[in-house]
Order: structure tokens, then sequence, then C-alpha cells
């Protein structure tokens, strides 16, 4: 078999995971990198939360003119999967990214493989404090100067896959994940199954998805917090910050937590923390939660369920 792929990355404007603002891809044919290429997308919904511009340094008047999604898919990224597999690291966030703007514009979803070069890398590779793009990039010699750049981004996952593979000796993806014993991500119309240990297949209503996301009248935006066996650790009514709500509410929406959206809560309490926004008692107990979850750059299933609890979601 030969090593065929295409590595994706998205930016995203907000918390919404249907709010794509650009896309980086990287397609390898035959194991070499035959095209790298990013555009700019603009989302359904124009609206720029300051920790994403802070991210990617991508606003709204940059993306105004920009295509959206639906007239990318078909005319643009699609032809650039001919392998039907598609590769990211820390693709759980960009495959949530892909579902939501399918929701989004009621497009169904194609039936895709898809590889995750952190859970491959973590799986792989030992003693590694992260296990993030930078990380496992210097790991295998792979530049990255522009990092949150989606095109860059790509290029490095595409070349983060093809050394693993090499050290291996895994001719492609599929074989590269069974010596790992890790099962490949899937994604279809309605539903999916992450890239990892577990088997666990997920489906999804994408009209709930749509309104959830705020992209629809007829359904409501859900509720902050859902009915819990145990009292959040995070008290947002004591902290009561409408960013911080809405960041929470975000992550709470679809009723999962990926580690992308953990480490991005992460984030944004300590530099809430730093800059005096917060009281250091609000927060410490979660934030105490998400260091000692985070530790080993992986969130599995009893981990999610743990911080879903902590913050007044519904576990699954």
């Amino acid at each position: 078999m030969a090593l065929n792929f295409t590595a994706i990355d998205f930016e995203t404007a907000n918390r919404r995971r249907a709010s794509a603002c650009a896309v980086g891809i990287a397609v390898v044919d035959d194991g070499k990198i035959a095209r790298v290429d990013s555009t700019l997308v603009r989302p359904p919904i124009l609206e720029f939360e300051g920790i994403n511009v802070g991210i990617h340094g991508i606003t709204e008047t940059m993306v105004v003119d920009a295509p959206e999604f639906n007239q990318l898919w078909e005319a643009w990224i699609l032809p650039a999967i001919p392998s039907g597999t598609i590769v990211a690291h820390n693709a759980s966030f960009d495959t949530s990214v892909l579902r939501g703007s399918f929701c989004a514009y009621e497009m169904p979803c194609p039936d895709l493989d898809y590889y995750c070069t952190r859970v491959l890398a973590k799986n792989h590779l030992s003693d590694f404090v992260s296990y993030d793009l930078q990380s496992v990039a210097q790991a295998y010699d792979v530049k990255l100067t522009n990092h949150h750049d989606p095109m860059e981004d790509a290029r490095a996952a595409a070349e983060i896959a093809i050394a693993l593979c090499e050290e291996l000796g895994a001719d492609d993806l599929e074989a590269a994940s069974r010596k790992l014993k890790i099962n490949p991500g899937k994604m279809w119309d309605r539903g999916w199954r992450s890239c990892g240990k577990g088997k666990a297949v997920c489906k999804y209503d994408p009209l709930e998805l749509k309104a959830k996301a705020g992209l629809s009248v007829e359904k409501p935006v859900a509720k902050l917090h859902s009915p819990s066996a145990l009292d959040p650790i995070l008290n947002l009514d004591s902290i009561n910050l409408a960013e911080l709500s809405g960041l929470v509410q975000g992550v709470l929406a679809d009723d999962r937590l990926v580690y992308s959206e953990a480490t991005y809560l992460q984030e944004w309490l300590n530099k809430a923390q730093t800059a005096g926004l917060t009281e250091p008692n609000q927060i410490r107990p979660f934030l105490a939660l998400l260091d000692e979850v985070l530790k080993d750059g992986e969130l599995d299933e009893s981990e999610e369920r743990r911080l879903m609890q902590a913050l007044g979601g519904k576990p699954r």
C-alpha cells in the first residue's frame, strides 16, 4: 500500500466548532508531500473572540469577503482529499470542526478515515512532557516556524505522519496504527469513531448540533448547566464573567469535551488569573483538575467525564 493522505488544519473564529476561519492542507502522494495550500474561510456567524484572534491573528475584516465552508468543500477541500484519508494533529478538534460545519450548512458528511498524529506519537514516543504539535515536530526535526498558520501546521502534521511510518517500518498509516494497536478514526454521515484505543461509536443529530451552535432559531442554544449528580467545581456564578460563561457553554453544547477544548479552557483561566480577573480560590480547584488530567498530553474517556462533571455538564 502507498502512503497517501491529506493533512488538514483548521483555525476557528470563536468557541463554536462551526466557525472555521482558515483551513490548511498538505497532500501526501506515495510518501511525499505533493502540495501545500491554505485559504481563509468566512464563518456562518461573523463573530471573532479575542482569545482566538490572539492565537492565530485572523480577524473579521480579513475573512469578510472569503468563501464560506459550503462553497469551499466541493470546490477546494474535498478535491484535495483524493485518498479519502485525512491526518491532523489533535484530530478530535479538526474533525469536530468538519462535523460542525457540515451541520451548520445541512450538508451530509462523507465517509472519511482519519488519523491523529498526536495519538500516534503518544503511543510511540515515551517520556514526553507534552505531545503538542511543537514538541512532536521538534522530536522529528520538522520545521515549524509559524505555529497556528494552518498551512504550516498541516505541513508539519504531514511530515510527522511520514516520519512515524518510516520509524515504525510501516507502508501506510493503517499499518502504523496496527503496530501501535490504535484504531483509525472514521467519519460518516451522522456518526464517527475517534482515532485511539477505544471502539465506541458516536452518533449525532445534525439539527440538534446546529441548534446548539446557535445557528437555528427553531431550537434553543444548550443551557449552561445540565443536571448533575455532583455540584460543579467551577462556579460560574461566583466568577460572573460573560466570556467565560460563553466559553463553557460552547464546551458543553455537544455534551463532549475534547483535549483541545480542555487546554483552551486551561489557558484562558490561567490568563484570567494572571490578569486579576478572577479570585484564585474560585478557580484553583478546577485548574488543579485540569493540570492533573492534561499532564500526559491526552484526554481519555474517564478524564473527559470528570471534567464534564466538574463543569456542571452531562457526562457521557
